[in-house]
């Protein structure tokens, strides 16, 4: 059978109400304060991938900046290595940079193409009759 509720019952049943209560809140302050903490950890780790990601972009630019001067001065030798293919052709060259000459020979096209033409060149000149 249900009973009703006696009014003696009443201040004990407000207490529980009211403890509950309280301990509900302090739950929600805890959960609120984890929260705030969160959020602020979550701050810091962006705040950190942020900076981690302008490290990388400006190691990037350095790395970018270095191949560009690496290219110039791969150029700046290619330039001077062509510039011994005459020397080379008339065995003028010391025999270290004739070596290096070599190896640049095998690479480069316009080298290899201009030493043919020497090749043809001295061989035409070869054939004509020296004046007297």
């Amino acid at each position: 059978m249900n009973r009703l509720l006696d009014e003696r019952d009443i201040p004990t049943i407000a207490r529980a109400v009211v403890d509950e209560i309280k301990e509900r809140g302090a739950a929600m302050q805890a959960l609120d304060q984890r929260a705030k903490e969160r959020d602020v950890e979550f701050v810091a780790l962006r705040r950190t991938l942020w900076e981690r990601l302008e490290q990388t972009q400006q190691q990037a630019e350095v790395i970018r900046q270095r191949d560009v001067r690496i290219a110039a001065l791969e150029r700046l030798v290619n330039e001077l290595r062509c510039g011994d293919l005459v020397p080379f052709q008339d065995d003028d060259l010391p025999p270290e940079r004739a070596d290096a000459f070599r190896a640049h020979l095998a690479t480069c096209t316009t080298c290899q193409a201009g030493l043919q033409d020497l090749v043809q060149l001295d061989a035409r000149l070869s054939t004509l009759a020296r004046p007297r």
